[in-house]
Protein backbone atom coordinates (compact mmCIF):
# COMPACT_ATOMS: atom_id res chain seq x y z
CA UNK A 1 0.00 0.00 0.00
CA UNK A 2 1.25 3.46 -0.92
CA UNK A 3 -0.22 6.48 0.86
CA UNK A 4 0.53 9.95 2.17
CA UNK A 5 -0.99 12.72 4.26
CA UNK A 6 -2.95 14.16 1.33
CA UNK A 7 -4.70 10.83 0.68
CA UNK A 8 -7.02 11.90 3.52
CA UNK A 9 -8.57 14.79 1.59
CA UNK A 10 -8.10 18.16 -0.04
CA UNK A 11 -6.01 20.94 1.46
CA UNK A 12 -9.23 22.68 2.51
CA UNK A 13 -10.63 19.59 4.26
CA UNK A 14 -7.33 18.79 5.96
CA UNK A 15 -7.08 22.37 7.22
CA UNK A 16 -10.53 22.00 8.82
CA UNK A 17 -9.64 18.78 10.67
CA UNK A 18 -5.90 18.95 11.40
CA UNK A 19 -3.84 21.50 13.34
CA UNK A 20 -0.17 20.81 13.99
CA UNK A 21 1.02 21.58 17.51
CA UNK A 22 4.50 22.07 18.92
CA UNK A 23 3.44 20.90 22.38
CA UNK A 24 3.02 17.18 23.02
CA UNK A 25 -0.46 15.82 22.36
CA UNK A 26 -2.15 12.51 21.54
CA UNK A 27 -0.31 11.73 18.27
CA UNK A 28 3.19 12.35 16.97
CA UNK A 29 3.24 13.55 13.35
CA UNK A 30 6.28 11.83 11.80
CA UNK A 31 8.33 14.01 9.43
CA UNK A 32 11.49 13.25 7.47
CA UNK A 33 13.32 15.80 9.61
CA UNK A 34 12.64 13.56 12.63
CA UNK A 35 14.64 10.76 10.97
CA UNK A 36 17.42 13.14 9.93
CA UNK A 37 17.83 14.38 13.52
CA UNK A 38 17.60 10.99 15.28
CA UNK A 39 14.16 11.91 16.64
CA UNK A 40 15.71 14.56 18.87
CA UNK A 41 14.39 17.64 17.06
CA UNK A 42 11.24 19.60 17.78
CA UNK A 43 8.47 17.13 17.06
CA UNK A 44 4.98 18.04 15.89
CA UNK A 45 1.74 16.63 17.29
CA UNK A 46 -1.98 16.44 16.58
CA UNK A 47 -4.99 15.69 18.77
CA UNK A 48 -7.12 12.53 18.77
CA UNK A 49 -9.80 14.07 16.52
CA UNK A 50 -7.21 14.77 13.80
CA UNK A 51 -5.69 11.29 14.19
CA UNK A 52 -9.10 9.64 13.82
CA UNK A 53 -9.70 11.71 10.68
CA UNK A 54 -6.30 10.80 9.15
CA UNK A 55 -7.10 7.09 8.75
CA UNK A 56 -5.17 6.76 5.48
CA UNK A 57 -1.89 7.97 6.96
CA UNK A 58 -1.75 6.23 10.32
CA UNK A 59 1.55 4.48 11.07
CA UNK A 60 1.77 1.08 12.77
CA UNK A 61 5.55 0.55 12.57
CA UNK A 62 7.73 -1.32 10.10
CA UNK A 63 6.72 0.81 7.09
CA UNK A 64 8.99 2.42 4.53
CA UNK A 65 8.87 6.21 4.72
CA UNK A 66 9.96 8.27 1.69
CA UNK A 67 10.73 11.96 1.85
CA UNK A 68 8.83 14.20 -0.59
CA UNK A 69 10.67 17.46 0.10
CA UNK A 70 14.11 18.36 1.43
CA UNK A 71 15.96 15.08 0.80
CA UNK A 72 13.35 14.09 -1.78
CA UNK A 73 13.39 10.36 -2.47
CA UNK A 74 15.33 9.41 0.66
CA UNK A 75 13.96 6.22 2.21
CA UNK A 76 13.67 5.49 5.93
CA UNK A 77 12.48 2.43 7.84
CA UNK A 78 9.93 3.22 10.57
CA UNK A 79 10.78 1.38 13.75
CA UNK A 80 8.18 -0.35 15.88
CA UNK A 81 6.12 2.24 17.71
CA UNK A 82 4.67 2.43 21.20
CA UNK A 83 2.21 5.30 20.68
CA UNK A 84 -0.10 6.47 17.87
CA UNK A 85 1.72 8.12 14.96
CA UNK A 86 0.66 9.66 11.67
CA UNK A 87 2.44 10.93 8.55
CA UNK A 88 3.25 14.52 7.84
CA UNK A 89 4.41 15.48 4.31
CA UNK A 90 6.01 12.14 3.42
CA UNK A 91 5.05 8.94 1.60
CA UNK A 92 4.43 5.67 3.39
CA UNK A 93 4.71 2.20 1.88
CA UNK A 94 3.24 -0.67 3.89
CA UNK A 95 4.24 -4.04 2.44
CA UNK A 96 2.21 -7.20 2.84
CA UNK A 97 3.23 -9.72 5.49
CA UNK A 98 5.12 -11.92 3.02
CA UNK A 99 7.57 -9.23 1.95
CA UNK A 100 10.35 -8.09 4.26
CA UNK A 101 10.25 -4.32 4.86
CA UNK A 102 13.85 -4.50 6.12
CA UNK A 103 14.97 -5.99 2.79
CA UNK A 104 12.98 -3.34 0.92
CA UNK A 105 14.69 -0.66 3.01
CA UNK A 106 18.18 -2.02 2.29
CA UNK A 107 17.30 -2.37 -1.40
CA UNK A 108 16.29 1.30 -1.43
CA UNK A 109 19.62 2.27 0.16
CA UNK A 110 21.60 1.06 -2.88
CA UNK A 111 23.32 4.09 -4.36
CA UNK A 112 21.83 3.61 -7.83
CA UNK A 113 18.31 3.43 -6.39
CA UNK A 114 18.89 6.48 -4.14
CA UNK A 115 20.28 8.56 -7.01
CA UNK A 116 17.38 7.62 -9.27
CA UNK A 117 14.71 8.32 -6.63
CA UNK A 118 16.32 11.65 -5.76
CA UNK A 119 16.56 12.78 -9.38
CA UNK A 120 13.01 11.73 -10.18
CA UNK A 121 11.58 13.53 -7.16
CA UNK A 122 13.48 16.72 -7.95
CA UNK A 123 12.33 16.69 -11.57
CA UNK A 124 8.72 15.65 -10.96
CA UNK A 125 7.06 17.78 -8.33
CA UNK A 126 3.48 16.77 -9.04
CA UNK A 127 2.07 14.39 -6.45
CA UNK A 128 0.36 12.15 -9.02
CA UNK A 129 3.60 11.70 -10.95
CA UNK A 130 5.52 11.03 -7.73
CA UNK A 131 3.06 8.31 -6.79
CA UNK A 132 3.38 6.72 -10.24
CA UNK A 133 7.16 6.71 -9.88
CA UNK A 134 6.94 5.06 -6.46
CA UNK A 135 4.51 2.45 -7.72
CA UNK A 136 6.94 1.67 -10.55
CA UNK A 137 9.87 1.28 -8.14
CA UNK A 138 7.78 -0.85 -5.82
CA UNK A 139 6.74 -3.17 -8.65
CA UNK A 140 10.39 -3.49 -9.78
CA UNK A 141 11.39 -4.30 -6.20
CA UNK A 142 8.70 -6.99 -5.91
CA UNK A 143 9.74 -8.50 -9.26
CA UNK A 144 13.39 -8.59 -8.16
CA UNK A 145 12.38 -10.08 -4.79
CA UNK A 146 10.37 -12.82 -6.50
CA UNK A 147 13.33 -13.65 -8.72
CA UNK A 148 15.71 -13.82 -5.74
CA UNK A 149 13.12 -15.62 -3.55
CA UNK A 150 13.29 -13.03 -0.80
CA UNK A 151 9.74 -13.40 0.39
CA UNK A 152 9.16 -14.55 3.96
CA UNK A 153 7.08 -17.56 4.88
Amino acid sequence: MLTDYHANGSYETLKQHVALKESEDYVWMVRSTDFENNFENDKRYIDKHAYDYLTKSQIVGGELIISKIGNAGKVYLMSEITRPCSLAMIFLIRLNAKLSSKYAYYFSRLQMVQVRLSLDFKMLRLKRLQKRMLETYLSLFVAKSNKLKLFQG
